[in-house]
């Protein structure tokens, strides 16, 4: 899953809830990816993935 993310988002690009939704992933998986550092939380249902700055 992290690498099918790091290829379809585009860097310093925020991923909303919809995003995940649309294919599949579910609050809980997103919560995981959160705590597990491969997303950083940038507003409310808004995420980064890891290493992507916003410009």
């Amino acid at each position: 899953m992290i690498p099918y993310l790091m290829d379809d988002v585009a860097r310093s690009e925020p991923v909303g809830q919809r995003y995940f939704i649309s294919r599949g992933l579910g609050a809980s998986i997103v919560l995981r990816l959160v705590n597990d550092g491969w997303l950083r939380v940038f507003s409310p249902d808004t995420y980064l993935l890891r290493g992507r700055l916003t410009t």
